[in-house]
């Protein structure tokens, strides 16, 4: 059955082979075509072919991030990350970067979340040989080559990080104040990923190989290609290169972690300098895969473009945006404002608040196959990123246990009832579970906020 949804006079069918299924409308076929296996030594290798460009996309994931870091080092896994960029057995210290440069790569980095740490790069196709065997060389050899100066070097750049995303950021702290209160004490995602030179400074390298035994084994990773390549090839190379890595020594901690329902502040207040107020207005939301992902996903979207809307027409708000975070253990959902000048807080608040009255009262929601059709085109879109493609192949992977996800989650959106989204503004979006933050201009405040007794 293709997938069909109308936006304006556009029809919009999604098959395999199906045709469309009105005059004029355009078949859309998004590729489902990615193989998943597993290498002896557990690393999972997922692989999709385009050869539409000669570029291959690749991205490792290691399944670790800031909720896995020990109580007493918040930050390590962001800490480890960047000393995977200082050498290994058969790449200087500092040239991993420039090595790729020479392949003619792009988009090349490492990221650390709460969840996942992940090293991507995108490379010419004929450079795919060089690309896997320089992943493969530090996954199993980089921790040996640590030292104390490299340690020190990297703890130090972190520490530049930190002041300049956070402390010397205009509203840096407000996302650590919100996770101390959206998430309770021993909660995975209380702390940021980056972490602080307090939490980090007493790191040593004894830590970075117990946290590598742990947490950098082949099996705990999953390796993605996108692009132009021929499977059978890029197999045998992996087998190759990848092959001898080591397993994880130790498994990861067993952990319970209850289900985050309702923050239990219900407003913080944020002193900061900066020339404007602001309000952000937070729920916890059911992970990818649990009842109401979608509803909440869609109810949020919705709201947020009702209250933008009618924020700007009474000039309560210069701007107004809605965001959705997925997560392993706790989704976020956001709707968030720079207020106009001399705009109250409280009366923004309040109209967030009727909106989402409003929208639980509906009978039927107008806008929810604009916002479909939105989804779709996005995803066609995403298509032509390779990057791109390969992160959402991992999410989709880790969330679903499934590469080729793309098609169900858009037939997932497309059964979506008004009614659903309905319910889900009397229950998972209703305003006594979110948690509300107000941002007071204060010159004499930090710049990155404190926190308001």
């Amino acid at each position: 059955m293709g997938l069909k949804i109308a936006w304006g006079a556009v029809a919009l069918s999604f098959a395999a082979c199906e045709p469309a299924r009105s005059p004029g409308g355009v078949r859309i076929s998004i590729p489902s075509n990615a193989t998943k296996f597993s290498l002896s030594n557990g690393l999972e290798v997922v692989l999709n072919e385009d050869h539409r460009a000669p570029f291959v996309a690749l991205n490792l994931r290691y399944h670790v991030g800031g909720k896995d870091d020990p109580v007493e080092h918040a930050g390590l896994a962001h800490l480890y990350e960047h000393l995977m960029f200082c050498g290994s057995a058969h790449v200087a210290r500092d040239d991993f970067l420039p090595t790729l440069d020479r392949l003619g790569a792009r988009a090349h980095n490492g990221t650390t979340t709460r969840d996942y740490t992940e090293y991507f790069e995108t490379v010419p196709a004929n450079a795919l040989d060089e690309a896997l065997w320089l992943e493969a060389d530090r996954m199993q050899t980089a921790v040996d080559h640590f030292d104390e100066a490299t340690l020190a070097r990297e703890k130090q750049i972190v520490d530049n990080e930190e002041k300049l995303k956070v402390e010397n950021s205009a509203l840096g702290n407000v996302s650590t104040f919100i996770a101390a209160a959206l998430y309770p004490p021993g909660h995975p995602y209380r702390h940021l990923p980056m972490g602080t030179p307090e939490t980090l400074r007493g790191v040593t390298l004894e830590d970075l190989h117990a946290f590598h035994d742990r947490y950098y084994g082949a099996d705990n990773a999953t390796l993605v290609l996108v692009g132009d390549f021929d499977s059978g090839v890029a197999r045998r190379l992996i087998e190759s290169y990848f092959g001898p890595a080591a397993p994880s020594k130790a498994p990861p901690p067993a952990r319970r972690v209850a289900a985050v329902t309702a923050s239990a502040t219900k407003r913080i207040r944020v002193n900061a300098a900066v020339p404007y107020g602001a309000v952000r207005v937070t729920w916890p939301l059911p992970v990818p895969g649990q009842p109401g992902f979608y509803e909440s996903w869609a109810g949020l979207t919705l709201a947020g473009w009702t209250v933008d809307s009618r924020a700007v027409e009474r000039k309560l708000a210069e701007s107004v945006s809605a965001s959705f975070a997925p997560g392993r253990l706790s989704t976020t959902g956001e709707i968030r404002a720079v207020l106009a000048p001399g705009a109250s807080a409280d009366a923004f608040v309040e109209l967030v608040s009727d909106v989402i009255h409003a929208l639980s009262n509906a009978t039927r929601l107008t806008y929810l196959p604009d916002l479909r059709s939105s989804v779709i085109g996005a995803d066609v879109f995403l298509q032509e990123d390779l990057y791109a493609r390969a992160s959402r192949t991992q999410f989709y992977d880790e969330a679903y246990g499934d590469p080729n996800h793309v098609m169900p989650e858009l037939r997932a959106l497309d059964a979506l009832e008004s009614s659903r989204v309905i319910d889900a503004y009397g229950s998972l979006l209703a305003m006594d579970r979110a948690l509300v933050t107000v941002v007071v201009a204060d010159p004499q405040a930090p710049l990155a906020g404190a926190e308001a007794p």
